[in-house]
């Protein structure tokens, strides 16, 4: 078996550690390339299972694109913030800072998800007002793992979780701009 690709157990592991970290109940801990590979899968099976459930996947023409899409989103940030970074002479903290970065995203891409589904499931129509707090909260995270994980303090980590959160907002243009016309043609 490939050892980059993650296990089950190691999924769960993996979103257990993004909790942690959510709540400070751990400290990242030093990773090898190895988990960055398996937390980068882990973020495209989420992103597709998360992806298949918004769109349904009914349209053929879409997978291409969605499958595309999915990949620039799992890769565009660890390739940014290693690119930044090095830039900044920080490169030696990029894999204890990605490994952990990705594993918080993987828990919140899964948060989310569920509040959404639970709030379609027993009919509250007003989610975003529901995933306000949540939203606060995995951006606080988000901030707390770069400041500890780079250690340069909270301005580093404030660049850094802006340079996500802009990624993100791009990504979503994207997908909003391209997939919903084809979508929406029969």
């Amino acid at each position: 078996m490939n050892p980059y690709i993650p296990t089950l157990r190691t999924l769960i592991n993996g979103i257990a550690y993004g909790f942690k970290l959510a709540t400070r109940q751990e400290a990242a801990h030093p990773h090898n390339p190895q988990a960055i590979w398996q937390a980068i899968w882990a973020k495209f099976i989420l992103n597709m299972i998360n992806g298949g459930l918004a769109t349904g996947l009914v349209n053929i023409k879409v997978l291409p694109f969605f499958i595309a899409i999915t990949l620039i989103d799992v890769f565009a940030y660890p390739v940014a913030s290693h690119t930044i970074l090095n830039a900044f002479n920080l490169g030696k903290r990029y894999t204890l800072f990605i490994t952990a970065f990705l594993w918080l995203g993987n828990f919140r891409i899964l948060l989310l998800t569920a509040i959404i589904l639970g709030s379609i499931a027993v009919g509250i129509n007003n989610v975003p007002i529901l995933l306000f707090p949540f939203v606060i909260w995995m951006i606080w995270a988000m901030w707390s793992v770069a400041t500890i994980t780079i250690g340069r303090g909270g301005w580093v980590g404030t660049g850094m979780v802006i340079l996500a959160l802009i990624i993100e907002v791009v990504l979503s243009l994207a997908i909003t701009s391209f997939a919903a016309p084809i979508l929406t043609q029969q």
